[in-house]
């Protein structure tokens, strides 16, 4: 950013692209680097960054908004959200880059539904290959 406010975009390109290297599930980043597209002139990489930013941002949103209607100020009170909710909250997570927190909520929901397929077969895709994500939930 400090290079990117400097108008030393070269370099801010080359910063935006190794964070995005290290953490390419950032949407804030992918946001900020769209900008510096944008200002730079180069409209398809920074809708492609701004579509990117827009996926994340979406799946982020929709994990924060099933979190909220699980989690209660009471831990007693506290149930373990249905399989099939456990499953699309671990596509969620997954697509953010989160892949630990998504063999839990797959773990989770074979927990309660022992061979469930979609939880199965999720749980498998992780395992070939960490790094790819699940099919995202639209």
């Amino acid at each position: 950013m400090r290079h990117k406010a400097s108008g030393d975009w070269e370099n801010a390109e080359t910063c935006f692209a190794e964070a995005l290297r290290l953490k390419p599930a950032d949407p804030v980043t992918h946001y900020q680097f769209a900008q510096l597209l944008l200002l730079r002139g180069e409209r398809q990489r920074a809708e492609e960054h701004q579509e990117q930013f827009q996926q994340l941002d979406a799946h982020q949103k929709a994990m924060e908004q099933f979190l909220n209607g699980v989690v209660h100020n009471d831990p007693q009170d506290w149930k373990t959200p249905d399989p099939q909710d456990c499953i699309e909250l671990a596509e969620h997570v997954a697509v953010l880059g989160r892949e630990n927190e998504a063999r839990g909520w797959l773990t989770e929901a074979l927990r309660q539904r022992p061979n469930l397929p979609e939880a199965v077969q999720a749980l498998d895709r992780l395992r070939q290959n960490p790094s790819a994500k699940p099919t995202a939930v639209e």
